[in-house]
């Protein structure tokens, strides 16, 4: 298989990976990353496919700070949901699988990705208005957005197989930060 194959496949599961990572995509969502989360969406899956590319040997560690970085200042999200050492990882094991030229597990890997699970957000009750988000943006001057939009607090299901079952929640903090973490029940 030629390396413009096993490229191209690299680059597809990336794109799948960070498409089905619920913490990227609400950030996209809700415009955490400014008028243009999307774009920064795109460029990090470019980024990430670039930087295996000049690099020959790249540990989860790496991957994993990497993605913690973008997320902190790109997107001002925490994400403490457990769920970068997981992306991480399993970039780092698709790109070995692509190295390899195993097409078939890769393909298998995709296709067991999970869609992003942005639609059990629920609403925050919360005292504070949102300031900057991706309805600041719009070019014709309508800043409504529907209640699930808003959200700052959003319910969460596992990224991929791999990921912890509990519940998590995203809670925006008082400096702008919004740090993804486990949902705490309380129990009676």
């Amino acid at each position: 298989m030629s390396e413009s194959v096993t490229t191209e496949l690299f680059q597809t599961a990336v794109d799948k990976l960070l498409n089905s990572w619920t913490v990227l995509q609400l950030a996209v969502m809700h415009g955490f990353g400014g008028c243009q989360s999307k774009e920064k969406a795109a460029w990090l899956s470019y980024a990430i496919d670039t930087w295996f590319k000049e690099n020959n040997h790249l540990d989860p560690y790496e991957v994993e700070d990497f993605l913690t970085d973008v997320m902190n200042k790109e997107f001002d999200t925490i994400a403490d949901d457990g769920s970068v050492p997981l992306m991480a990882a399993e970039i780092c094991t698709i790109y070995k699988l692509c190295q390899n030229n195993n097409v078939e597990e890769v393909n298998k890997r995709i296709e067991r990705l999970p869609k992003a699970n942005i639609q059990k957000s629920v609403r925050a009750d919360s005292d504070e208005e949102e300031i900057g988000t991706e309805s600041d943006c719009l070019p014709n001057g309508n800043n409504s957005m529907d209640s699930t939009a808003k959200d700052t607090d959003v319910t969460m299901d596992e990224i991929n197989t791999t990921a912890p079952s509990e519940d998590q929640v995203m809670d925006a903090e008082e400096d702008g930060w919004h740090v993804v973490r486990k949902n705490r029940q309380k129990k009676t």
